[in-house]
């Protein structure tokens, strides 16, 4: 393929600018792109270029999970119980377990824990104790004024792009051979249906506007974890809660709470069912 007009025309729109790509090993010069572009019409021409690699099958690969609740139903308890957990802890919730910890105060200290992990060959599973807290840290560390019931305004985007350095570290770890699960809290918040009226409350990750649905999206599973509860009514007439031990995972989306999994599991399964094989 010679190097005609048209043809340099070509590899100049396969030019990536230099800053342009999110991706730093994209982000090249005109001339390095060019000569970049040219590689691959030369491997083309000779057919020594494939563009699709096609993979079949399923593939095993470490898990992202999400698993939020109300405080005081066991979530740091479960988190000590995956596969050779490290729990990183970010609010000093583990301290009642004999589980392997590290303690991180502010938002460097997470970054700092979160970049050595991938070198520890002995956890299988990293935990995250919470991501809203983790959230509160990086909100404090760059100063962003959050105003809780206005719009997204440039406060919230500029969080959640801060938020996204977690998100590749965390990748990264991924890409170790490790699990993540990030354990959060929950918050009510009011749904409005576009075709219905009224209101109604629903159970969501404690997390801003913007980087809620942002870690929802890269989860492969986000479960809603709470206590069993019934009422029962009384032969007066007056309501009592009763139960509340039996703790369960909700596992699909519904009106009570956001979650959603890949796995096929059952819309709502008991606690010790999610650590079976």
């Amino acid at each position: 393929m010679s190097e005609t007009p048209a043809n340099y025309e070509f590899l100049e729109t396969l030019c990536i600018c230099k800053g342009d790509s999110v991706d730093n090993a994209n982000n090249l010069s005109h001339a390095e792109a060019y000569e970049r572009a040219r590689e691959i019409t030369n491997l083309q021409s000779q057919g020594k270029y494939m563009s699709l690699k096609i993979v079949s099958g399923k593939i095993q690969e470490p898990q992202k999970i999400v698993i939020y609740g109300e405080s005081g139903v066991g979530k740091t308890t479960m988190g000590a119980e995956f596969p050779k957990a490290l729990i990183i802890d970010a609010e000093r919730s583990s301290t009642h377990l004999d589980t392997p910890r590290v303690f991180v105060n502010n938002w460097l200290e997470v970054i700092a824990a979160l970049k050595e992990i991938p070198a520890l060959a002995e956890y299988k599973t990293i935990v995250i104790d919470t991501i809203d807290w983790v959230e509160n840290a990086c909100v404090n560390h760059f100063k962003i004024k959050i105003m809780v019931n206005k719009d997204y305004g440039r406060s919230y985007v500029e969080l959640k792009e801060q938020f996204v350095e977690i998100v590749k570290l965390l990748d990264a770890i991924i890409a170790s051979g490790k699990h993540v699960v990030l354990l959060a809290h929950n918050a009510l918040k009011k749904v409005e249906l576009p075709d219905e009226l009224g209101q109604f409350d629903r159970h969501e990750l404690k997390l801003t506007k913007l980087v809620a649905p942002f870690i929802a999206e890269w989860a492969d599973a986000m479960l809603f974890m709470y206590r069993k509860t019934h009422v029962e009514i009384s032969d007066t007439g007056k309501a009592k809660a009763k139960g509340g031990k039996v703790r369960r995972f909700i596992t699909n989306d519904n009106a009570v709470c956001i979650a959603k999994n890949r796995w096929g599991l059952q819309d709502e399964i008991r606690y010790p069912e999610l650590f079976k094989d």
